[in-house]
This record gives C-alpha cells, sequence and structure tokens, in this order.
C-alpha cells in the first residue's frame, strides 16, 4: 500500500527529474530571456529589410549590414557597403509602369549565441500585375543570413541567398496581357 509519504518521495522525485532535463542539454539549448529579445530584434530587422524591397526607399544599407558584410547571391559575391548598394541601385524611374512587387520572408529559424546569431529562412516574391487579378509568385528561395551584433546593434554579417524558382516581372506582365 501506497502512503502519502511514498507518493510526495515519488513527486518530488519526478518534478527534481523534469527540471534537470534542460539542462542536461547544455548551453547552447538554453533559452534566456535575452536570447529571446536577440531572436526578436534579429527577426524585426529582417522583417524591415524585407518590406523595403516593396517600398521606393530601398535599403539603407549602412543600418542592416557590418561595414565589412558579404553579399552571396548564387556564385556572384560582394563585400562592404558601397558593393553591397551597389547590388541594390536601379536606375532612376525603373519601377515606372511595372507591377508591384512584395518580398515576403517566412519560416524563420533564428539560432543566437552570444554575439553572434545565424537564421535559415525561405523567401518569396510576389508580382501583382493587375489589381483584378490574383497576385503570382515569382520567386522563392532560401535566405541564410549570419549576424554579429555590433555597438548593441544586430547586423549583417554574411547574406546567401539562394533561388530555386525566378520569373522576371516583365514576362509576368507580358502573359496578363495575354
Amino acid at each position: 500500500m501506497m502512503t502519502s509519504r511514498t507518493l510526495m518521495g515519488g513527486l518530488v522525485g519526478m518534478v527534481l527529474a523534469v527540471a534537470l532535463l534542460p539542462q542536461a542539454k547544455g548551453a547552447e539549448g538554453t533559452t534566456t530571456q535575452n536570447t529571446l529579445l536577440d531572436r526578436i530584434q534579429i527577426e524585426d530587422l529582417m522583417i524591415e529589410y524585407y518590406w523595403a524591397f516593396s517600398t521606393k526607399e530601398g535599403h539603407d544599407i549602412k543600418r542592416y549590414w557590418a561595414e565589412d558584410g558579404e553579399f552571396n547571391v548564387g556564385s556572384h559575391v560582394v563585400k562592404g557597403w558601397t558593393a553591397i548598394e551597389n547590388e541594390y541601385r536601379q536606375p532612376e524611374n525603373s519601377d515606372e509602369g511595372r507591377p508591384k512587387f512584395v518580398m515576403l520572408l517566412s519560416n524563420p529559424m533564428i539560432r543566437v549565441t552570444g554575439d553572434k546569431a545565424v537564421m535559415d529562412a525561405i523567401f518569396t516574391g510576389v508580382t501583382s500585375t493587375d489589381p483584378n487579378k490574383a497576385p503570382i509568385p515569382s520567386e522563392q528561395g532560401t535566405d541564410h543570413v549570419e549576424f554579429v551584433k555590433i555597438d548593441g546593434q544586430w547586423k549583417i554579417k554574411k547574406r546567401v541567398l539562394v533561388t530555386y524558382a525566378y520569373v522576371p516581372r516583365e514576362s509576368l506582365m507580358e502573359k496578363q496581357k495575354k
């Protein structure tokens, strides 16, 4: 027959065992308030970065990137603020007559380790060629980003985009006309 003392001892043992489980994973698997805050700051940074694709303002490279950042798109690699900025530069009035384009970031997996972090996510470009028709997914791929914390701010240190599918906006406009 089980006594209340035996039952209580068993419950205390179970509580202790459960409390010790996360510590068995090691420091890398431990989530703290600081790592949660860092993760939120990184996700916010990247959402703002992706949102800039949908606006005429574009990217303020120094706000998002470390000075010696590296941007790798396919086999094309550039380093530093000026080179990265040139990747985004478009001729004056280049958006005139072009369809509306929105870049989406989804499924971000962010891992923070001290003053460094890594994010792996999926990007999807969506193009609206006609306000009376459904938008068209026009590109998709993966985004691997390495971050470093500089003076308390997260910055992109290295970014690698791998595109799985891409359809130029101009070709989507031609398809809509038919």
